[in-house]
């Protein structure tokens, strides 16, 4: 009996400790929204940082993140996240082609951009923002098909 009591209590400490690192990964997250909604990037930054400290998985802090880089013109930086989630099968994969297509046509990479928007297109055919990112790279190219 006294097993099942530890075993219990084992279980109950291990879901609290679950529970309380999810709860400070939210925080965390929206601390960055937070910041980056007041233009305070590099702020937000760190907060996903820590984030992907306690969770390297945790495809939002690291689709975020890209976002506050982009919003600072890092393009290479936002560039490299959104590579690694579109490589790791996220859930925000449109998002992620979308993102990384408009850091490539930013760094004078529109062939580049144009072959990423081509695949996402071929993985998510209904988006229109990929469709239209795919148009407007080749209307800044001046490539009209």
């Amino acid at each position: 009996m006294k097993s099942i009591y530890l075993f219990m209590l084992g279980c109950l400490l291990i879901s609290k400790a679950s529970f309380s690192q999810s709860k400070e990964v939210q925080d965390l997250i929206g601390k960055g929204i937070q910041a980056h909604d007041a233009g305070q990037y590099a702020a937000a930054i760190e907060s996903y940082k820590k984030v992907l400290q306690l969770d390297s998985s945790n495809q939002l802090a690291r689709y975020e993140m890209a976002n506050s880089f982009f919003a600072m013109k890092n393009y290479q930086a936002a560039l490299d996240q959104g590579m690694l989630l579109i490589r790791t099968n996220s859930k925000y994969k449109e998002e992620s082609y979308i993102l990384a297509g408009s850091c490539l046509d930013l760094l004078n990479k529109p062939k580049e951009a144009i072959s990423l928007y081509q695949e996402g297109i071929k993985l998510t055919p209904t988006s229109y923002l990929l469709q239209y990112n795919l148009a407007l790279t080749f209307y800044k190219m001046q490539n009209y098909l």
